[in-house]
């Protein structure tokens, strides 16, 4: 699903893709809920789970020294 870090040269898009991780946190949270209510823990949907959340580990990291590196203007 999401195997490389984004491509973040700006500021700008460095805040786009946190706000993109805001979402997916946000759809992670309801998904696991439902999973654990629905008794639901099959291989494929910690795999989903792990998938997500490394991406959103990436993207903060990505964004973080976009946003520390760049020279405000």
């Amino acid at each position: 699903m999401f195997r490389q870090s984004p491509i973040i040269e700006t500021k700008t898009d460095a805040v786009d893709e946190l706000a993109d991780v805001r979402m997916t946190l946000s759809g992670l949270a309801s998904l696991t809920q439902a999973l654990a209510n629905s008794g639901m823990h099959e291989p494929d949907a910690m795999r989903l789970t792990s998938c997500l959340l490394d991406y959103c580990a990436s993207t903060t990291r990505e964004s973080i020294e976009a946003m520390s590196h760049q020279r405000i203007e």
